[in-house]
């Protein structure tokens, strides 16, 4: 039989082989304990790794599977996740980095084909992290958003809710047709974070949108509010997604979701509302957790001196 010019069977293999995830995190471990990597550094990528596997089994399965299936939105809602669950701006940084080397091993070993993580910088101060938007960005974002597309419009109800209740984007993700109460004045939140519930108060300018989107929902197989382009349940990943994306089309790469419960707070506390019933509203069980999203204008409180 002839030999073809050119044609590679290894090549081949290599490029259709289906490598899941336990495989990929096996063969890292091994690599690293013939390293003689240290048993701290051991747990620490043990615990990155495991966070990356809840995250794939809610958002996308088939990556558990098949890791030639993990995707760059894949990577960016691994960052969202941390940036929701608050973690400390070390803790954050860790796990990235782990992410950064356990996908530099995979290419190098063609499990898979890019290293999504690597373009993602480290926050390297909370000034990154704590970006509060303005009324000027809102405005920014929510007209780079086709309201003629369910999916924007999700997206526009997703940030109006933020803005104007404080609401986290899990809690946001979370919000049943039945919690809006009292003719639409009130609003139950079920605490995500904190699995505690709250009452929220639905200003005025925030009815008329939840009113117009429960007319497109109408009758769906699930309670919940938000849903995506199927129907289904909208999950807290692909609203953060929604969000990035927005923000991206806006040439605001640096807002994140949590960017509008930081708005919410700090307007609430720039208008000069008690600190008490600003974390009372927003779900903080003290005042040391809310100072950390606090962006006082000093405009505003000279004009509050001026009054004494």
């Amino acid at each position: 039989m002839a030999k073809r010019s050119g044609f590679n069977f290894q090549h081949i293999i290599e490029e259709t082989r289906i490598v899941s995830f336990e495989e990929c995190r096996n063969a890292h471990v091994n690599t690293m304990l013939l390293k003689g990597s240290s048993e701290h550094t051991l747990k620490g990528f043990q615990v990155t790794l495991k966070r990356l596997e809840s995250l794939l089994a809610e958002t996308n399965p088939e990556a558990i599977k098949d890791m030639g299936k993990f995707s760059k939105d894949d990577a960016i809602d691994f960052c969202n996740q941390m940036r929701e669950d608050n973690l400390a701006i070390s803790s954050y940084n860790s796990h990235l980095k782990r992410m950064k080397a356990f996908f530099a091993f995979l290419k190098r070993n063609k499990y898979v084909k890019e290293n999504y993580f690597q373009s993602i910088p480290t926050k390297r101060d909370m000034k990154e992290v704590k970006y509060v938007v303005t009324k000027k960005d809102i405005d920014a974002i929510c007209k780079v958003l086709n309201l003629d597309r369910m999916d924007d419009v999700t997206t526009y109800v997703i940030i109006q809710i933020m803005t104007k209740t404080g609401c986290r984007i899990g809690e946001v993700s979370n919000i049943r047709v039945q919690d809006i109460k009292d003719n639409f004045d009130k609003l139950l939140i079920r605490g995500k974070k904190t699995y505690t519930e709250r009452m929220v108060i639905i200003p005025d300018s925030l009815k008329p949108i939840l009113k117009g989107y429960l007319e497109i929902r109408g009758n769906l197989d699930h309670d919940n509010l938000l849903f995506n382009i199927h129907g289904g349940k909208l999950h807290v990943n692909s609203a953060n997604r929604k969000i990035h994306q927005a923000a991206i089309k806006a040439n605001l790469p640096q807002i994140t979701s949590h960017s509008f419960r930081r708005y919410y707070i700090t307007t609430l506390v720039n208008s000069g509302a008690n600190l008490h019933l600003v974390a009372k509203l927003v779900g903080h069980n003290n005042l040391n957790q809310l100072r950390q999203y606090l962006e006082v204008d000093i405009n505003t409180s000279r004009d509050l001196l001026d009054k004494l």
